[in-house]
């Protein structure tokens, strides 16, 4: 923004507040604020300009009701308030809504020169009330119109999903273009365009129609799910576990929203341990419990974010048996060895402590029998005889801790050789080669679901490579 441009909305903004605060109406919003000042549309928003404070923007459904005062003129009063009650009618899909404004325009304003345009309008929306008529696509149809035009939006987007699994994007766009052109809220269709966008890799137009999928059907787990996906793309991983989780909320049975969820909760590069992961992870164990098993009826059977068939299963069942007996064997052999190096660390201790005791002994009694023979030109046999007792019980201890010390050497290379046999059975641990995938979800795959396609034999990594049993240290 340059600087005259600031200049501008600066001056533009006083003098909406200067007006405000001649002629300032009651103003009630949608989250229960009451504000004294003016309203302006500004394009698809509001200016709000308080009497005190600065001007600020809100969206048109946030505006709920406006009450003129009486300092304006009851001329002024009526020309601004039906200038409300047309936005409402433009917008609103609510017809006692619009019945009720209006009634209460054509009693207050009597005689303003808006009342035979409200008694026509009123005299219209009576009769739609009275005929049933909805309100599709911003437009009062009756409700034979209504299947007519959910049909022909049903055939375009019908044949839209078609073309895009069939990867003809351009063709399958121009339908899900007519099928908005007809009806702009069209849920199907702003799914199917987003999807479009995101194969496009328009990542910001293919969020734009998934939340505008959501406005329209907060509920629709195919528009959460891609949501999901797409947010994840845009690296907004905790805003995707939370698609995710109101997805699951509505409907925890759809097979393909499970696959996502397993391979979105597998590749989350945030903190595990926040409620939201937690939460989720939690939500889908129970779900995919129930899933597993209705999956084993069709010889189906759950890999990661996949599925394998029956002898698939079946040999990766035989590979994680042994890569788990393999690992408890080798666990078990390490705090095998951990007690037999504490054992030998505690015999090193007190050798150790017995050695200094006797070096200690052997030159006191040395001390003592210099003393005996400076005084009597000799020493004393008994004396004698228990230094080289001494001196034999301290060679022999030294002798057993060089032999503890080598077995503690070997212990620890025993250990370390453990520790690389686990690392290499890790290595080898049955798993999938391949990246866990989320994928966007069509429309039709809210109720029909299809079987997954199973993953190749290639994805999945061999079984744990045998490793020779090396002897550990006795």
């Amino acid at each position: 923004m340059t600087r005259t441009h600031s200049i501008f909305c600066a001056a533009a903004f006083s003098l909406i507040t200067f007006l405000g605060a001649l002629h300032a109406d009651l103003i009630t919003l949608k989250d229960g604020r009451v504000i004294n000042g003016r309203l302006y549309r500004d394009s698809d928003q509001y200016i709000i300009a308080p009497a005190k404070g600065q001007p600020f923007k809100v969206a048109l459904n946030q505006v709920v009701g406006i009450t003129l005062q009486t300092t304006a003129s009851p001329a002024r009063q009526a020309t601004e308030n039906w200038r409300y009650i047309q936005s409402q009618v433009n917008r609103s899909g609510n017809l006692a809504q619009i019945i009720t404004l209006l009634q209460g325009f054509i009693i207050k304003y009597a005689e303003s020169p808006k009342v035979p345009s409200a008694r026509k309008y009123l005299a219209q929306f009576k009769h739609y009330q009275k005929a049933g008529f909805v309100h599709v696509g911003g437009q009062w149809m009756s409700p034979e119109q209504r299947d007519k035009l959910v049909a022909l939006c049903a055939g375009q987007t019908a044949a839209a999903q078609k073309l895009l699994v069939a990867g003809k994007l351009a063709q399958a766009e121009a339908h899900v273009m007519a099928a908005l052109q007809v009806d702009p809220e069209n849920v199907n269709g702003l799914i199917l365009r987003g999807i479009i966008a995101y194969q496009r890799n328009n990542i910001q137009t293919a969020s734009h129609s998934f939340a505008a999928a959501l406005h329209a059907d907060p509920k629709n787990i195919v528009a959460l799910n891609d949501q999901a996906v797409t947010l994840f793309r845009q690296r907004r991983q905790p805003a995707a576990l939370l698609a995710y989780q109101k997805a699951l909320h509505i409907d925890n049975g759809n097979r393909m929203l499970l696959d996502n969820v397993a391979a979105a909760l597998q590749i989350y590069k945030k903190s595990q341990r926040s409620p939201l992961y937690r939460n989720l992870k939690s939500s889908f164990r129970i779900a995919d419990r129930h899933m597993q098993a209705r999956m084993a009826r069709h010889g189906l059977y759950r890999f990661g974010a996949g599925w394998v068939d029956a002898k698939t299963a079946h040999i990766l069942d035989k590979r994680l048996a042994d890569y788990h007996s393999r690992k408890s064997a080798l666990d078990s052999q390490y705090q095998v060895n951990l007690v037999a190096l504490q054992s030998v660390n505690t015999q090193i201790a007190n050798v150790n402590r017995q050695i200094d005791a006797l070096i200690n002994a052997i030159n006191i009694m040395q001390i003592n029998q210099g003393v005996i023979a400076n005084q009597t030109g000799g020493y004393d046999l008994g004396n004698q005889a228990i230094v080289y007792s001494d001196v034999a019980a301290l060679t022999q201890a030294q002798n057993q801790a060089m032999q503890l010390a080598t077995q503690r050497v070997s212990i620890l290379a025993g250990i370390k050789s453990l520790k690389i046999q686990a690392a290499l059975l890790e290595k080898h641990a049955p798993r999938l080669a391949l990246r866990p995938t989320q994928y966007m979800m069509l429309p039709m795959d809210q109720t029909n679901v299809p079987l997954p396609a199973l993953l190749p034999a290639t994805a999945i990594t061999n079984a744990p490579r045998i490793i020779p049993q090396q002897p550990l240290p006795h």
